[in-house]
């Protein structure tokens, strides 16, 4: 998750908002939560854009 909000320039507390609301994905692998690469673009591309 820390990864996840560094790229997107966001704490901890908005991810797992995003997470929440479904609007960001995330995989499970044993104990840990993963948000990978491709949801995280796909999450991007449907920001609107200004």
């Amino acid at each position: 998750m820390k990864e996840a909000g560094e790229a997107l320039r966001v704490g901890q507390t908005k991810i797992y908002a995003l997470i929440k609301t479904g609007e960001l994905r995330t995989r499970k692998l044993g104990r840990r939560r993963l948000v990978l690469a491709d949801d995280l673009n796909k999450f991007l591309e449907q920001l609107p854009s200004n």
